[in-house]
């Protein structure tokens, strides 16, 4: 391999690295993201370990995504990344907000046009318009002792009115 100034260089072994997911669409964008670095990324459903069932008991995204990826070190022994998002209600009260439980109201879980309906009627209780962010969290276990973790709004405020037909993230690619 040929570095930044053409020079003929030694190509160190690829970064072994699980993503905490099942999800193909998330893992093809995740490979996109790294093309170029020397990262292989690997899925939960490439690999042939027993994974625990993971309670994602967190109270926020940052929570959910530090217990997966604990949780899926310890049961591989490999560096995780790991992430979980909340949808967040700028209107909302406290009691209202969905954060890490999007699908799940009131102790039910909504399939996608059950979503569609909860959260139109949700917009229209506020007078036709909602503004909402997704926080995201992400957890890097890399050693037994060591991770990184972020906190983050990545995605800005987008205004939804009633009239707006809710998409999720399970309806672009897997996501």
């Amino acid at each position: 391999m040929l570095n930044e100034k053409g020079v003929l260089c030694e190509m160190k072994a690829p970064i072994a690295l699980l993503f905490g997911t099942s999800n193909a669409g998330k893992l093809g964008a995740m490979r996109k993201h790294l093309e170029g670095l020397n990262i292989e990324v690997t899925c939960l459903d490439e690999i042939d370990i027993k994974l625990p069932d993971i309670d994602e008991r967190g109270n926020n995204p940052l929570e959910n995504a530090k217990i997966k990826a604990q949780a899926y070190y310890m049961a591989t022994g490999m560096p995780v990344f790991s992430c979980d998002s909340g949808l967040y209600i700028k209107e909302a009260p406290y009691e209202l907000q969905p954060g890490v439980h999007v699908r799940n109201i009131g102790g039910r879980h909504l399939d996608d046009e059950e979503m569609i309906e909860y959260y139109g009627e949700l917009a229209k209780s506020f007078g036709g318009q909602m503004t909402v962010r997704y926080k995201n969290g992400i957890c890097v276990k890399k050693t037994e002792f060591q991770a990184l973790q972020s906190f983050s709004f990545c995605i800005p405020l987008v205004s939804f009115s009633s009239l707006f037909v809710f998409l999720h993230l399970a309806f672009i690619n897997g996501f």
